[in-house]
């Protein structure tokens, strides 16, 4: 024995007010919820078929009536502006209560979406940090390291600090160029003695990277060299932690390795040298005389170069190699086996992991692909689902398309 017909409103009253309805969405939505509403009624045993009747009845009338009105309204204003942003909010509110009617199809859809857009955020995020924007100094794409590199050490980017002082001064194609370096010391102060990752680094250095100190000033040239690099320059973590920040630590006192050495200047918030310099709490000039003989061989320091207006990485270089050239007949430190080289610093902060990354982005480009395909085949399903449970008049008709 088949069992019972599913019960189905009155069809005049739905005709009258699927003719009044715009077609599309708007029309299955609207039609959809009374249908579901009405089956409802049909099941409350306080209401029955008859008052479930009367009251699609009645819903169909008002509902008609007020979008043939709005209809005929619209038709009479037609230059009359819109409430954009109230039919935007309306619009929101139709599409959360569709949303919470379907709880179904909402959560997965949602959760979908969510894993989706984080994963794809998240990884553009690092690419973009690692990749386009490697480099928070103004006009990073001046910025090169001059390294001279030898056949028997594989790349590794070196300076002399008295090869880098004669190409400072011969070459056109830079508006500064310095040298730097790690070098660990101690500090004593009014709060005691406290060991801090140090540096060396001559003015031109930052210069080059084009800082400019928050308080105070750089090292200058007269700076360098034995018994005169009694100066000290403060990173703003350093001086935000040790010393609150306060400017009254310009010009004062503090013995470095036992010797007095004076605060000169504050670098600004957010500096950090590139490569192996960044964390560097304090910093000093070179100790040394850069041109003495004895240091021409000491090729342990990085040189940082910022081109001149103008001036492309290989014109820099092709400069530099006519320059190295001659301080090789010069210096029997240069043998034949030392190359100089500009490299872009964003190159060589980078190195090898541009593809890599790359690589990663097409992934996370794939991933939201498959998610937007996902849930657009949850909206078909969905979609179906509706269409077919409205032609067989059964409970299905929950499941319809959103209204927006």
């Amino acid at each position: 024995m088949s069992p019972d017909p599913q019960p189905t409103p009155p069809a005049p009253a739905e005709a009258l007010l699927s003719s009044a309805l715009p077609e599309g969405e708007i029309r299955e939505g609207v039609l959809g919820d009374l249908h579901e509403l009405f089956l409802q009624r049909v099941q409350n045993p306080k209401l029955g078929l008859k008052a479930a009747r009367r009251w699609y009845w009645l819903q169909a009338i008002r509902l008609a009536v007020r979008f043939t009105s709005r209809r005929l309204r619209v038709r009479s204003q037609p230059s009359a502006p819109s409430d954009g942003v109230g039919a935007l909010l309306r619009q929101l509110r139709f599409s959360f209560r569709s949303l919470l009617r379907s709880p179904g199809f909402s959560a997965p859809a949602l959760l979908i979406l969510a894993v989706g857009l984080t994963a794809v955020t998240t990884m553009f995020t690092v690419v973009d940090s690692v990749i386009f924007q490697p480099l928070d100094y103004p006009e990073s794409e001046r910025f090169v390291l001059v390294c001279e590199d030898h056949v028997r050490m594989g790349g590794a980017c070196v300076a002399s600090p008295g090869n880098a002082a004669d190409l400072r001064a011969q070459s056109r194609s830079f508006s500064a160029l310095g040298i730097g370096r790690g070098w660990s010391f101690s500090i004593t102060d009014s709060d005691g003695r406290r060991g801090l990752r140090g540096g060396l680094a001559t003015g031109s250095f930052f210069e080059a990277l084009g800082v400019v100190p928050q308080v105070g000033r750089l090292f200058t040239e007269d700076e360098v060299g034995a018994d005169r690099d009694n100066v000290l320059i403060l990173s703003h973590g350093f001086w935000q932690d040790r010393y609150g920040a306060d400017p009254a630590i310009l010009g004062s006192t503090l013995t470095v390795e036992g010797e007095p050495a004076v605060v000169i200047g504050v670098l600004p918030r957010g500096f950090e040298a590139p490569l192996d310099l960044n964390g560097i709490e304090a910093w000093r000039p070179p100790h040394i005389d850069l041109l003495d003989p004895e240091f021409r061989g000491w090729r342990g320091w990085r040189t940082v170069g910022r081109l001149a207006s103008g001036v492309s990485p290989e014109s820099g270089a092709q400069e530099l190699e006519g320059l190295y050239s001659r301080l090789a007949d010069v210096h029997a430190e240069i043998d034949n086996e030392w190359r100089i080289q500009v490299r872009p610093l964003i190159d060589v902060v980078v190195g090898d992991t541009r593809p890599v990354f790359f690589a990663f982005l097409a992934a996370a480009g794939l991933l939201m692909v498959i998610v937007c395909a996902n849930v657009t085949n949850l909206l078909l399903a969905r979609g179906t689902e509706r269409r077919r449970a409205r032609s067989e008049g059964g409970p299905g008709c929950r499941a319809h398309p959103p209204r927006i």
